[in-house]
């Protein structure tokens, strides 16, 4: 799990993430585009997935009207 701040209230939780692949540590500053490590399979059997959520003051939120642009799908 990974939870990154934003700043003015805002964060993103991603998870599940491999802990052993993970290239980010507590405190970093991360930039946009960086790699935060790879995708995690909590269930064997089940194809590796990502969740991603924001939440401002802890609460989730629809990021839609925040995008820029619809959504794409990457690889994990």
């Amino acid at each position: 799990l990974a939870i990154i701040d934003h700043g003015g209230d805002y964060t993103t939780v991603l998870g599940p993430l491999d802990p052993a692949h993970l290239a980010i540590e507590t405190g970093r500053i991360v930039l946009k585009g960086e790699p935060l490590g790879r995708c995690g399979a909590p269930v064997e059997g089940k194809e590796p997935y990502l969740h991603v959520e924001l939440r401002r003051k802890s609460e989730a939120v629809d990021p839609s009207r925040l995008l820029r642009s619809p959504a794409t799908r990457t690889e994990c």
